[in-house]
Parts: C-alpha cells; structure tokens; sequence
C-alpha cells in the first residue's frame, strides 16, 4: 500500500515498531526462561550434594543424580548460547531505535519532504533485515491489533471527555445561579486561581445551608415569643 501523507508513513512505522516491539519481548522471555532453568537446576544440585554430604547418601542414585543435573545444565547453556538471544534482542533494540528517530522527525516536519522519505525507506529496510518473513508476520498481525485496540480505546475516552464537557455545559444553561459567582471571580479578577466545579457547587451548598439554619433559628425564637405570652 502505497503511503504518501505524513499521517500514514507515522502510522506505518509505528506499527513495525511495536512488532519489533514484541519480538524483542518474546526473545527476552524465552532467553529469562531458559536463564531461570539453569538457575534452579544448578540450586537442586548443589542442594543434593550438600545432602549427600550431610547424611553420608552413597548410593548409586546419589551418585547418578548430581550427573545428570550436570549435564542437563550444560546443555540448557549451549543451547542458550546457540540461540544467541543478546545478539538478536541488540539488532531489535537498534533498529527499534532508527526507527522511533524517523518517527520523531515526521512529528517534527509540517511536510513530507524527499529526505523523510528515504529515512522511512531506510527504517523499512531495518525491519525487514531485523526479522524473518514469518516472524516478520507474525509480530506485524498482533501490532496491528494492538494499535487499532489502542485507537478504539482513545476513540472512547474522547467522546466520554466530550459527554462530560456537553453535561456540564447543561448544568451552566439550566442553573445558571449556581455559578454566578464563579462568573463573577473572573470578570474581576483574572489573576485569581479559577473555581473549580465542586468549588462553586460547595459554595452554593453552604449558602443554602445558612438560609436553612437562619429560617430553624427565626422559627425557633417565634415559638418562644409564643409561649412566653399570657
């Protein structure tokens, strides 16, 4: 698909960055796997030796045992070595990164120039050397999913900040007396911090309850005026 605005080379790149993203989060987990192997058998042998020391174990079983947690460890290393799990996550991490600074000079430019161009070309190419085709399709379907997840979810919090927005312009239309006063404040003086929505409201909740108190209190002193007369 061709892309010719800058919104749609952002949001091209964007996704290949977060399916590098990925990949480098599923090579970090594979790699912390294997690690947290080889850190719990070597545990479990040097527990079993400390055992057999300790209750003078010698059979053959305690003999074989700490063997084959031996040679269980050096193939889990060797094969870690062989994935080369810090070679692939550095080329992740690297390209990741040609990748977020074109990102931030499209932002950066009102305009699609010949030059943004050919540093998008170059971070496509980036991806396209930092994974294989399947695993190149594989991390793109789940970034795409994720991005449109992510604007869906932006796409429903404006509107509820827009729903918000249109009630509270309701309570200024139908009740204007409540923020008189907040008007007030800011004819007078614009260098007084603004009230805030529950500021007025509060406001307006004490003065009602005053006028409450002084009508009880009025009410009560009638009623003692009436049964002080003859």
């Amino acid at each position: 698909m061709l892309k010719v605005t800058l919104q749609d080379l952002e949001n091209d790149l964007k996704v290949k960055r977060d399916s590098l993203s990925l990949a480098h989060e599923d090579l970090k987990n594979d790699n912390d796997w294997w690690n947290k192997l080889i850190i719990v058998l070597s545990l479990a042998n040097g527990g079993i030796e400390s055992v057999k020391i300790q209750l003078e174990w010698d059979d053959n079983i305690a003999n074989l045992l700490p063997i084959f947690l031996s040679s269980t460890i050096a193939v889990c290393s060797a094969l870690v070595k062989f994935k080369k799990f810090p070679e692939q996550m550095e080329i992740l991490i690297k390209s990741s990164g040609i990748i977020t600074n074109t990102l931030t000079k499209l932002r950066n430019n009102p305009e699609l120039t010949d030059q943004l161009y050919k540093e998008y070309n170059e971070s496509l190419e980036q991806v396209e050397t930092a994974l294989y085709p399947d695993l190149r399709r594989k991390f793109l379907q789940k970034s795409h999913r994720n991005l449109i997840h992510i604007y869906k979810l932006e796409e429903k919090y404006y509107n509820l900040i827009a729903k918000l927005n249109k009630k509270e312009d309701d309570i200024l239309t139908k009740q204007p007396h409540v923020f008189q006063d907040f008007k007030d404040d800011m004819s007078d003086d614009s260098t007084v911090r603004p009230k805030t929505l529950v500021d007025v409201v509060g406001e307006s909740l004490k003065k009602i309850e005053r006028n409450l108190t002084n009508q009880s209190m009025n009410s009560d002193d009638s009623e003692i005026k009436s049964d002080t007369l003859p």
